[in-house]
């Protein structure tokens, strides 16, 4: 057995028995024995300290079934071993039965971040998407109270944008302006317009793309719409690390929810809590939970939300980021690569796939090279666009345009510019469309708007 899998179950047998902050004898009695039948010495257990849970998980779900069995086992027999299953333990349970027994090396179920300017709750659930879902937030939205209930005999708080953003949107607009100036009196009054304007105008994408990474951390390592719920805290590297599970919303989002809940609590007793639901009212704001990490992340960052400006048949400023002084240092054919990049990410695709082979993979490439050219023509006038489908002539552009972006100081939120590989091999960016703005005759039009433009977004 190799060192990096020996680390990997040693990191998530001692991460369960510190789940409940409670370590029976009993328990440590039962880790001596699992140490014993892996040949985990030492050297393993001090160096298991160096990974996290979620690098921990995706080494395991590479392993044979037989092995991934085991482990739940283990972990199974460790819960149960003072008798008692926690409600934490019962979670992490939960969890790592999805990482081991549907997770790969390309789909991560459980994967670690470490703690940043604000630090997400325990019990809570939250619906997160890379790009708007219609059919999703339809079904959600249809069946909200329903699924906040469910979630609440369960202990969990759910979470959806959209909500948030309606209830800070039906309170008093003079009244709230004066509240976020009271609670953050060293904002300008455009920074609280922009902090009232983050709050009213919340979404899932939003949440995912810009603000979860930026101002908290997390990372997510999958582009599909998940609900994403932390599973525990803990150190690796002497970092202090939360520790979340993803799962992929299904097509049945009320039978998916009700699985989960009733298989926590069949596991451990439920119990309740309590949700402030006093947003909307006349006499006050909620200013507790997820409502303040929210107000708190937003104020921080003054609700600021950068857009991409980008100047068709210009040489020396094609894209700039809100201003003309946070330029890229690109030329056309880098601009044009990361113009389809951002219509590509926000696509069904939800990427550039360039790491495939097939007939299929062959005629997908010339597709992209059309759109490629398309864009190339619409920036520059000119026909006669680079050959991105030659991985010679690709990559270097890619270089450049990260290059371009890494170099730029003025850009705080790089991030959220930044071309991204993930997972699944593709290759994206978290760039809104609606934030894309073509300048054009002296006017700003989104891109989304731009009778040329849409052509290629909709194509």
């Amino acid at each position: 057995m190799k060192e990096n899998v020996r680390q990997s179950i040693f990191r998530v047998c001692s991460d369960l028995v510190k789940a409940d902050k409670t370590i029976a004898w009993t328990e440590a009695e039962k880790i001596t024995k699992i140490c014993k039948l892996y040949d985990i010495d030492l050297i393993d257990r001090v160096q298991s300290q160096n990974i996290t849970t979620g690098e921990a998980f995706k080494i395991l779900s590479t392993q044979k079934p037989k092995l991934k069995e085991e482990v739940l086992s283990l972990l199974k027999e460790i819960a149960l071993v003072d008798e008692t299953c926690s409600r934490e333990e019962a979670l992490y349970l939960i969890a790592a039965e999805y990482a081991l027994r549907n997770g790969d090396e390309s789909h991560q179920y459980i994967f670690s971040a470490p703690y940043e300017n604000h630090e997400l709750e325990d019990a809570q659930i939250i619906y997160l998407e890379s790009k708007y879902e219609e059919e999703q937030n339809d079904i959600i939205h249809k069946n909200l109270r329903f699924i906040q209930s469910s979630l609440q005999v369960a202990g969990f708080q759910f979470i959806y944008a959209p909500e948030i953003a309606k209830r800070f949107a039906s309170a008093d607009n003079k009244m709230l302006k004066e509240i976020i100036s009271y609670l953050a009196p060293s904002l300008s009054e455009d920074d609280c317009d922009l902090v009232q304007e983050g709050l009213c105008e919340m979404t899932s994408s939003y949440l995912r793309n810009e603000l979860l990474p930026q101002e908290f951390g997390v990372k997510i390592p999958l582009s599909t719409p998940i609900f994403l719920l932390k599973i525990g805290t803990g150190y690796a590297a002497g970092k202090r690390m939360a520790h979340f599970l993803c799962l992929d919303v299904e097509e049945d989002v009320i039978a998916q929810l009700d699985g989960f809940t009733r298989k926590l609590t069949s596991m451990h007793a439920p119990y309740q809590i309590t949700i402030g639901n006093i947003l909307g009212k006349e006499d006050g704001m909620a200013f507790s939970g997820f409502y303040k990490t929210l107000f708190n992340a937003l104020a921080i960052r003054k609700g600021k939300r950068c857009s991409l400006i980008v100047r068709p048949y210009s040489h020396s400023q094609i894209l700039s980021v809100n201003s003309t002084e946070y330029k890229l240092e690109i030329g056309p054919k880098e601009a044009a690569f990361y113009l389809l990049l951002i219509v590509e990410s926000a696509s069904e695709k939800r990427g550039l796939w360039l790491a495939q082979t097939g007939k299929d993979y062959l005629r997908y490439l010339d597709y992209i090279q059309k759109r490629y050219a398309r864009i190339y023509t619409l920036l520059t006038g000119k026909n006669e666009a680079p050959d991105i489908t030659d991985w010679k002539i690709r990559n270097p552009i890619l270089s450049k345009v990260k290059k371009a972006i890494r170099d730029n100081e003025q850009i705080i939120e790089k991030e959220s510019f930044m071309p991204q590989e993930l997972e699944d091999e593709s290759l994206a960016v978290t760039v809104d469309l609606e934030h894309v703005l073509i300048w054009q005759d002296r006017e700003m039009c989104p891109i989304t708007a731009h009778h040329e433009w849409k052509e290629v977004i909709n194509c």
